[in-house]
């Protein structure tokens, strides 16, 4: 392994050298990454200090050299850590509750308390210039074969580039974020399960591409920024190592089991907030969605709308009162200045680039800003 890693890098950058060396041309030297992070001021190879701005291209061509990493000639950590960086250091705006010119609104509902306020009052955002529409047709709708349809862009193995999400969201507990907390350690090298004591299935982070539709699953969401460089596999359950299993059936799951494909990952701020209520206002106001549970709404508009995709009702609650007390206890959270952005070791440390994504839809509108 040691002496093929080097001739894939070797044949990777190969491919990037004009797109590198452009780039260079319109940087400074010490631009390349933030001091507290020395490895990111590796090398590929030592005689060609290239840089490749995972920070601010899509870098689309990684998808070869990742399934050379699944199949497990060179690691995620590997091709991710030995990238240098731009604009990444926290001082690139950091955003704040106190920021928001909701804040007021959300101190008032906090006062009043959850038994005085309907669930209506709490569909504002933090930061309404980031609208609740986004002017770009979502991609996972060209991705689907019908409307409210599961995934299905790639072979029978891969879930192609165009239509693998880098930002997915999951709903639990307060024990699964406890355990999310104490595996995946800001500024530590994450590894191994990122959910080990996980009910459904040992070991496994279950996420979706919806940021509303699982509520019922537990009190917390969290958000979870997935590498530019990793790849989806399809399978029918579970999961496998260096890679995100998407689950291909009626539930749209998208299963982490290794930490290694997490970039950053986040909890109770008002930018994850904001993206729950996007996803809300858009599937009650009877617009085409995408859901975790597939298949036409049975309701055509309102909150039973979103109620009716609900998943394992049996097993979880999913009412409307339900979720107006996440969403209180979510503006809570904020306001108590709870909730944070954790990132990997090597990963881009800046909150901004955490709440941008490649692909803007709906739920999140930002993109990836040179």
């Amino acid at each position: 392994m040691n002496t093929l890693a080097p001739l894939l890098v070797a044949f990777f950058l190969s491919l990037f050298d004009a797109r590198a060396d452009s780039y260079l041309a319109q940087i400074k030297p010490e631009e390349a990454g933030p001091a507290d992070h020395p490895q990111q001021s590796d090398c590929w190879i030592n005689q060609s200090c290239t840089i490749v701005p995972m920070c601010t291209s899509p870098n689309d061509g990684l998808s070869e050299v990742m399934i050379s990493s699944v199949r497990g000639l060179v690691s995620i950590e590997e091709i991710h850590q030995n990238f240098k960086f731009v604009n990444c250091n926290e001082k690139f705006a950091p955003i704040l509750p106190e920021d928001s010119p909701n804040r007021t609104k959300f101190q008032e509902l906090i006062i009043k308390g959850p038994e005085k306020i309907t669930l209506q009052d709490l569909l504002i955002l933090w930061y309404p210039e980031f609208k609740a529409e986004s002017a770009r047709i979502p991609y996972f709708f060209s991705c689907q074969k019908e409307p409210w349809g599961k995934i299905v862009g790639g072979d029978d193995t891969w879930l192609s580039k165009r239509c693998s999400p880098d930002v997915l969201y999951s709903w639990g507990p307060i024990e699964k974020l406890q355990t999310i907390q104490n595996r995946l350690r800001d500024g530590q090298r994450w590894v191994g399960s990122p959910n080990p004591r996980a009910e459904a299935l040992t070991g496994v982070l279950f996420t979706s591409l919806s940021a509303a539709s699982t509520f019922n699953y537990g009190q917390i969401p969290i958000r979870i920024k997935v590498k530019p460089q990793v790849v989806f596999k399809k399978t029918e359950w579970g999961a496998s190592q260096r890679v995100v299993a998407y689950r291909d059936g009626q539930f749209q799951d998208f299963a982490i089991s290794d930490s290694s494909v997490i970039e950053s990952w986040s909890y109770a701020t008002p930018e994850l907030y904001d993206e729950i209520v996007r996803d809300i206002l858009r599937i009650t106001s009877g617009k085409r969605a995408v859901s975790y549970n597939i298949g036409e709404p049975v309701k055509s508009k309102g909150i039973d709308r979103l109620l009716s995709k609900c998943a394992d009702t049996h097993i979880h609650s999913c009412d409307s009162t339900r979720l107006k007390r996440q969403l209180f206890k979510m503006a809570e959270m904020i306001l108590n200045g709870e909730g944070r952005v954790y990132y990997a070791d090597g990963s881009c440390r800046n909150r901004k680039r955490h709440y941008e994504t490649l692909k803007p839809t709906y739920i999140n509108p930002r993109k990836v800003t040179e």
